[in-house]
């Protein structure tokens, strides 16, 4: 890692050193989402290559940003996740993620999208401040991913998986929702059978408000 540093005695410098390699970011991105297999690390980064990906992980490692450890059984598997220093580059990775949604794509080629990247951008997305006061619980099936929203008093927890008694459990694609993020009518989605909604449709609703880009 010394024969790639910037060598200047500044704060940004030294953290381009650790993780200003490509790949390095989204890599950090796929362990924001939760732990992960090196074989979900290697789907979830179509291009990377094997000796690469093995390579950005032991810089992370080395760096105690990322560690290797076992899941208890019955799963038993081995699993990549971030240390307490890793989890810290979070709210940085949100902030670049808020700085990348004002960029103009139009007229590229469509690239690589997996629904499992929206849990990090929701999160990067939500407005606390609005949701002061407020509460509810969405479980989300998009596409073939299952993940779940809880909004508590100004607080929001996203998490892959399922949650018991939700508000509303919400089914549908990528494109739905993002589109619905920039304002698309709910009962437009329903209608066209772009998006489908058991239980509160006005919970959901509420819900979605909270999650824009910033002013």
């Amino acid at each position: 890692m010394e024969e790639r540093s910037y060598n200047q005695n500044c704060a940004l410098a030294h953290a381009l050193d650790v993780i200003g390699e490509r790949w390095s970011l989204v890599l950090i991105r796929e362990l924001l989402i939760g732990p992960r297999r090196y074989k979900d690390l290697m789907d979830g980064l179509a291009g990377i290559g094997n000796n690469l990906l093995a390579s950005r992980l032991k810089e992370l490692e080395l760096a105690n940003i990322v560690e290797r450890t076992i899941l208890p059984p019955p799963a038993g598997s081995a699993v990549y996740k971030l240390t307490s220093l890793g989890r810290s580059l979070e709210s940085a990775v949100q902030e670049l993620i808020k700085w990348g949604f004002q960029l103009n794509n139009k007229g590229q080629p469509e690239n690589l999208s997996r629904p499992e990247w929206d849990i990090v951008a929701m999160r990067s997305l939500f407005q606390p401040d609005a949701a002061k006061g407020k509460n509810g619980a969405c479980q989300f099936q998009v596409e073939d991913v299952f993940y779940y929203v809880v909004i508590n008093n100004g607080r929001v927890e996203i998490e892959l998986g399922e949650i018991r008694c939700p508000d509303a459990i919400v089914t549908t694609d990528r494109k739905t929702l993002a589109k619905l993020g920039k304002g698309m009518d709910v009962n437009t989605a329903i209608n066209n059978n772009h998006l489908q909604i058991t239980g509160s449709v006005l919970k959901f609703s509420e819900m979605l408000a909270l999650f824009k880009p910033g002013d």
